[in-house]
């Protein structure tokens, strides 16, 4: 991470937005930004344009570091494993572990009723 900018001292989250409508992404970065959460937020727009010229507004801070990237065709050529795992009907947990032997575990709720 650290060629990167990022810090591994700070939370890291990772988020690819692919089938997620940019109002909730929009919805979800102006949340975090009004929490004191210091965190690495990494942004993967994918081949949204639209959505990309919209987190323009968006920089990092003191307390959040922000990447944001457009479509990566070698995002799984790091990765070495990959698992989802639905704890309960609104509740997933995603754990990767990258070919540098670090590993990320995710979990999170279903916005959806």
């Amino acid at each position: 991470f650290k060629k990167n900018g990022i810090s591994n001292s700070k939370f890291t989250l990772l988020v690819v937005a692919s089938a997620i409508p940019d109002k909730q992404m929009i919805k979800l970065l102006e949340g975090i930004y009004q929490t004191d959460m210091e965190l690495n937020f990494l942004f993967v727009a994918g081949r949204n344009k639209t959505l990309l010229k919209k987190l323009e507004s968006f920089s990092s801070n003191s307390r959040i570091t922000l990447k944001k990237y457009a479509y990566i065709d070698n995002i799984a050529s790091n990765v070495l494993q990959f698992k989802m795992i639905q704890k309960n009907k609104k509740e997933y947990s995603i754990y990767i572990k990258f070919k540098d032997e670090s590993d990320m575990m995710f979990t999170f709720k279903s916005i959806r009723q």
